[in-house]
This record gives structure tokens, C-alpha cells and sequence, in this order.
């Protein structure tokens, strides 16, 4: 990838990448210790707090990837700068639709850490 320039590897998976690094970007704002252990990933919280099954929540990534490396592999031309264009708006489209779940959502996952304090 880095001598070819080629993206596509990126782009095919985004969907966990834009998760694991905003997940990231999270807990550093929060002063959290990124070695330990936490239930932050929005699959996290659609599975424990939303109580939706692992299967669900897994069909949902695998889902939101597929439409993403499909529109890739079939509506994209084969330049480097479409390839970029795509993966930056992609990315930003995943970026503002995880935020707006999360700041939907993280409110639940703040309740459960409380309750394990009582």
C-alpha cells in the first residue's frame, strides 16, 4: 500500500477502522488508561446496553461494510483520486453517524458503569 498508493485495503475495512479509532479518540478524552479493558465500541453498546443480540450487531457492521466496499468496487472509478474522494467521504459519512449514535446512546453505557460503583 505504500508504494502503490492503493487505498483499497483501507476501505474495505472502514467500518471497524472508523469505530476502533474514534473509539480511541474517546477514551483519550476521557483520561482513560487505552490498555485496560472497556465496553466503548459502539458494537459494545448496541450489544450490552441496547441488549440487541451479538448476531444483530454483527449483521449490522457486516452490512454497513458491504454497502461501503461494494459502492467502492462497482461506483468508483479506477484513479487514485476517486479512491481518496471515497474514502474520505465514507469515512467522514461513518465518523458523523457513529458520533450522533454514540452521543444518542453513551448515556446508558454511563448508567451501568454508576451502577457498578453502588
Amino acid at each position: 500500500m505504500l508504494f502503490t498508493g492503493d487505498i483499497t485495503w483501507i476501505v474495505l475495512f472502514l467500518v471497524y477502522g472508523v469505530d476502533g479509532v474514534l473509539t480511541i479518540c474517546h477514551r483519550i478524552m476521557l483520561h482513560e488508561n487505552l490498555g485496560q479493558a472497556h465496553r466503548k465500541h459502539a458494537y459494545q453498546l448496541m450489544a450490552n446496553e441496547l441488549k440487541m443480540s451479538h448476531v444483530t450487531v454483527s449483521l449490522i457492521y457486516m452490512g454497513l461494510q458491504l454497502v461501503v466496499s461494494l459502492g467502492f468496487i462497482y461506483l468508483i472509478p479506477n484513479t487514485i483520486v476517486a479512491h481518496w474522494i471515497y474514502l474520505v467521504t465514507a469515512g467522514l459519512v461513518l465518523a458523523v453517524a457513529y458520533m450522533l449514535f454514540k452521543m444518542k446512546y453513551y448515556h446508558l453505557h454511563e448508567e451501568y458503569l454508576a451502577s457498578l460503583k453502588k
